[in-house]
C-alpha cells in the first residue's frame, strides 16, 4: 500500500510489499510489507489492520498516545488517522486495508 501524503522525517523509508489479494473494486487489499529503519508521517486514507511478524514499530497518532507494535501484536487504525511511524529496525508485517464506501 502506498500513501501519497506520506512525509519522510528520517532515514530511508524503503518499503517492499507483496499484495496477495485485492478485491475487484479495489476497496480491500491484503499482503506483506517490509520496512527499513526510518520515521515517516502518514495520513491513512483506509482502515488498516496490521500484524507485526518481525521488528518493532512505534505508531504515534497526532491525537493520541504512542503504540509500540512488536512481533505477534495486532493493531487497528481507522481511516483518517494521522500518525508518525517509527520503524526502529527492519520490520515485516501482514496488512489488511479497507477503503470505506462513499456515502
Amino acid at each position: 500500500m502506498t500513501y501519497p501524503d506520506a512525509r519522510i522525517i528520517s532515514g530511508d523509508p524503503a518499503a517492499v510489499g507483496l499484495r496477495l489479494f485485492q478485491s475487484d473494486d479495489g476497496r480491500v487489499a491484503s499482503g506483506f510489507a517490509r520496512h527499513a529503519p526510518s520515521e515517516v508521517w502518514i495520513e491513512l486514507p483506509v482502515d488498516e489492520v496490521l500484524l507485526c511478524l518481525e521488528g518493532h514499530v512505534t505508531i504515534t497518532p497526532d491525537e493520541g498516545e504512542p503504540v509500540d507494535v512488536r512481533p505477534g501484536e495486532l493493531v487497528w487504525l481507522p481511516a483518517g488517522t494521522n500518525a508518525t511511524w517509527r520503524f526502529h529496525e527492519t520490520t515485516v508485517d501482514v496488512f489488511n486495508v479497507v477503503k470505506r464506501a462513499q456515502a
